[in-house]
């Protein structure tokens, strides 16, 4: 459900995989299951 939705800055999943990616910049894992 989270993966179809949107909001008003964009679509979540990308939103998601741009959080994912930011941590991993700062050293920090997030495991998107």
């Amino acid at each position: 459900q989270i993966v179809k939705a949107q909001g008003p800055s964009g679509p979540n999943r990308d939103y998601l995989f741009q959080l994912e990616q930011s941590l991993h910049e700062f050293g920090m894992y997030f495991a998107l299951c």
